[in-house]
């Protein structure tokens, strides 16, 4: 096979994937516990049903998706245990890229100007005319563009990976929280703590900065409802 026809197969196997999130996400074609069909999916798209394949694979290393042998392909169904391991999880890291980006000083002035624009970006989405679906869809992609980048900052490839991949298995439930919230200014706002704060070099407050995401809203009424 050429490299032009392997980045073509990429490139569709990539739109195929983003669609399917989409559907899953943002549009809720697909629910918790719903099956995937290959062959529908295939059909609906005009694809050969291995891009189709490729593509849930690619969800499933994400967590939004289930494989179970002889079954099928299923949208993730998170108990509460798991979601909140996950958020646990990503926050001890994020706590350790945020200790290192302190202690070997890797922020410049340019870095806190680009992160400050991403916020901008966010508040201005968070008060754009845009349909509702596409502003959250919008918002998403801003907050984590955010996060990816203190992660990058940090020289830490391996953290920034699995922060990437837990960040991925919360996506369901941060994009419901996030289509339910009636001030999306205010959650863009927030970020500007965490800014803020790594300017301050104020690791004690950063470390409880997990407090400040929507998300923790759903950890707190999981906990308390036990």
């Amino acid at each position: 096979m050429s490299h032009n026809a392997l980045r073509l197969d990429e490139t569709v196997t990539s739109k195929i994937a983003e669609y399917l999130r989409n559907q899953i996400l943002v549009f809720k074609t697909y629910k918790k516990g719903d099956r995937i069909i290959e062959s529908k999916i295939a059909n609906e798209l005009g694809v050969s049903r291995a891009p189709v394949r490729e593509a849930l694979r690619r969800l499933e290393s994400q967590g939004l998706v289930v494989s179970i042998p002889r079954k099928g392909t299923f949208v993730s169904d998170l108990s509460n245990e798991t979601l909140e391991e996950i958020y646990d999880l990503r926050y001890l890291l994020e706590e350790s890229v945020y200790e290192t980006i302190i202690k070997k000083k890797l922020l410049k002035d340019e870095d806190y100007d680009h992160m400050a624009s991403i916020i901008e970006d966010m508040v201005e989405i968070a008060s754009s005319g845009l349909a509702w679906e596409d502003k959250v869809l919008a918002f998403f992609g801003k907050d984590i563009e955010f996060h990816r980048y203190i992660w990058m900052k940090a020289n830490r490839p391996i953290t920034s990976k699995i922060l990437a991949d837990l960040y991925h298995q919360l996506e369901l439930g941060i994009l419901d929280d996030l289509s339910h919230e009636k001030n999306l200014v205010e959650v863009a706002n927030n970020h500007y703590k965490i800014l803020r704060c790594l300017q301050a070099e104020d690791i004690e407050s950063l470390k409880q900065s997990r407090a400040w995401s929507l998300f923790a809203r759903r950890i707190e009424n999981i906990r308390r409802e036990r």
